[in-house]
C-alpha cells in the first residue's frame, strides 16, 4: 500500500492586504514538514499543489525541506512552477470570498451583522480579525450548504469535484511503490470536504472541520488499487489513518489556524 497525504498550506497572509501569500511562520511549517518526512523516513515520491499562491509557496518550501534533510528532489517539485502536470486545479478551496461577499454586502443577509461587527471593531474589516472572522464564517457558510446563496460554484458541486479530484489523484497513488507516498498540498475547504466524502459526515461537520485544520497539518490516507468498478474503470481503494497531524510543529506556537 502507497500513503496519500493531504496538507493544508502554511500560515497565509490572514489580516493582511493579500491573504494568497505564504507568511514568514508558514515557510518555516512547510520546512519543518519536509524535513520530518525524511527524518520519519516516509518516501515522497509525487508532490502535487493546488494552484493558489500559498499552495505553491508551501510546497516549495516543503522541498526545500526534503533537500535540505537530502533527499534527492530532481523532479519532484519545479521551483516556481505555475502550471502543468504538478499543479490539481481540482483540488482549489471553495469561493469563499464570494460567499462573504454576498452575505455581507449590501443587500446581503449577514449586511446588519458585518456593519455591527464593523462598529465593534471601530472601524477594522472583520475579516482581518480572527474572532469576527469565525463569527461570520459560521454565519455564512451554512447559507452556502444550504444553497440558499447564488456564487460561482455550490456546495454540492464543490465536494462532487473534490471527491472526484481525491479518487483520481489516490488512484495515481496507488501506483506508487507500498511504503512510498505523494503529497497534496491544498486549504481546509478541501481537506474537509475530502473527509466528508471518506467519512460521511453532514455540511455541518464539515464546516466546523474547515475551522478545526491545523497550517501544514497532515491528513493521511492508505490507498491501494482495487477491483475495477462497474463501468470497468480501475478501482482504488482509501484508508483514512490520520488527520490534523501535526508531529513537525514542536513548539505551540508555531501551531496556528490562520
Amino acid at each position: 500500500m502507497a500513503t496519500l497525504y493531504l496538507v493544508r498550506h502554511g500560515q497565509a497572509g490572514f489580516g493582511q492586504e493579500e491573504y494568497d501569500v505564504l507568511s514568514t511562520l508558514g515557510a518555516m511549517q512547510a520546512h519543518a514538514l519536509g524535513r520530518y518526512f525524511v527524518m520519519a523516513q516516509r518516501p515522497i515520491d509525487r508532490l502535487w499543489s493546488a494552484p493558489r499562491k500559498r499552495h505553491r509557496a508551501t510546497c516549495d518550501s516543503l522541498c526545500a525541506g526534503l533537500q535540505n534533510s537530502g533527499l534527492n528532489v530532481a523532479g519532484l517539485w519545479p521551483l516556481g512552477v505555475e502550471r502543468g502536470p504538478h499543479i490539481l486545479d481540482a483540488f482549489d478551496e471553495f469561493p469563499f470570498a464570494e460567499i462573504l461577499m454576498t452575505t455581507c454586502g449590501p443587500g446581503g443577509s449577514l449586511a446588519n451583522e458585518y456593519t455591527a461587527l464593523v462598529q465593534e471593531l471601530q472601524g477594522q474589516n472583520p475579516l482581518h480579525d480572527g474572532r469576527a472572522f469565525g463569527r461570520l464564517f459560521r454565519m455564512a457558510m451554512p447559507r452556502w450548504a444550504r444553497g440558499e446563496i447564488e456564487v460561482s460554484e455550490s456546495y454540492a458541486a464543490f465536494c462532487q469535484r473534490i471527491e472526484a479530484a481525491l479518487r483520481h489523484a489516490a488512484e495515481q497513488a496507488a501506483l506508487l511503490p507500498s511504503g512510498h507516498g505523494a503529497v497534496i498540498v491544498t486549504s481546509a475547504g478541501a481537506i474537509a470536504a475530502a473527509l466528508r466524502s471518506l467519512l460521511g459526515v453532514d455540511s455541518q461537520m464539515m464546516l466546523r472541520l474547515c475551522l478545526a485544520l491545523y497550517n501544514t497539518g497532515v491528513t493521511e490516507l492508505r490507498v491501494r488499487k482495487g477491483s475495477e468498478d462497474h463501468a470497468g474503470a480501475p478501482g482504488v481503494e482509501i484508508s483514512l489513518i490520520a488527520m490534523n497531524s501535526v508531529p513537525h510543529l514542536l513548539e505551540p506556537s508555531h501551531r496556528t489556524f490562520r
